[in-house]
């Protein structure tokens, strides 16, 4: 938390990757999760739309996993992503 450049720049460009194991994915969406959306939030993802556009669609595949606990984690963050990403409270949303 004190370096979240750091670990913010390996986790852009480890949550789009296709060849992470279920384990290394399962825990790198944890720990972005929390940095992200949870009890430890980081200016360095909140404050940058673009960034959180990277890891919704970084997210999104994790969703028709065949391992419950990486689909599981996925699908709270996108969840909890999307309202960020999209104005959800918009009617245009639905139009």
């Amino acid at each position: 938390m004190m370096h979240p450049e750091i670990f913010g720049d390996k986790f852009m460009n480890d949550v789009s990757r296709a060849d992470l194991s279920l384990q290394h994915i399962s825990s790198l969406m944890i720990m972005g999760g929390n940095f992200i959306v949870g009890k430890y939030q980081l200016e360095y993802f909140t404050d940058n739309k673009e960034r959180l556009n990277r890891v919704l669609a970084g997210v999104i595949p994790w969703l028709s996993s065949t391992q419950g606990f990486s689909r599981a984690i996925a699908q709270l963050m996108v969840y909890q992503l999307i309202p960020r990403v999209i104005d959800v409270s918009s009617s245009a949303v639905f139009d």
